[in-house]
């Protein structure tokens, strides 16, 4: 399988003193809640013109012009909301996959996802890096 490893959120670049994870779990927490309560998805924590550029250049790089080539698997570190995700799956990559450490950002991008119709999207809690800060 052909992993096109593309995002590395900027979580793990942040220093410590920045966010801890359980600033990130807070966050998540409250944009849980704002979802449940009035449908916002939440940020886009490396911001909206970043995640569109990207989606552009993948477009560029890996979308065939006879719609004959598959199109590479994505593993998105760090999903959080899921946004990127939801955005690579409309697009028609059909093997995307999120992890995050965070169980809430998870649970809002299973969200976010059936708000998109995102139905082959894979989710997963997973903290890659060992255990928690």
């Amino acid at each position: 399988m052909h992993i096109c490893r593309t995002l590395v959120n900027s979580f793990f670049s942040l220093s410590s003193s920045t966010f801890s994870s359980s600033s990130w779990d807070d966050a998540y927490e409250l944009e849980l809640k704002n979802f449940s309560s009035h449908g916002d998805e939440g940020e886009v924590w490396f911001g909206e013109d970043a995640l569109f550029r990207v989606l552009r250049w993948l477009d560029k790089k890996f979308q065939p012009e006879d719609g004959t080539d598959p199109l590479p698997s994505v593993l998105d570190l760090g999903c959080g909301n899921g946004v990127t995700c939801a955005h690579l799956s409309a697009s028609g990559y059909k093997d995307v996959a999120g992890v995050d450490y965070s169980a809430a950002a998870i649970e809002l991008a299973k969200k976010v996802m059936e708000k998109h119709e995102a139905k082959d999207v894979k989710l997963e809690v997973w903290f890659f890096l060992g255990s928690k800060r």
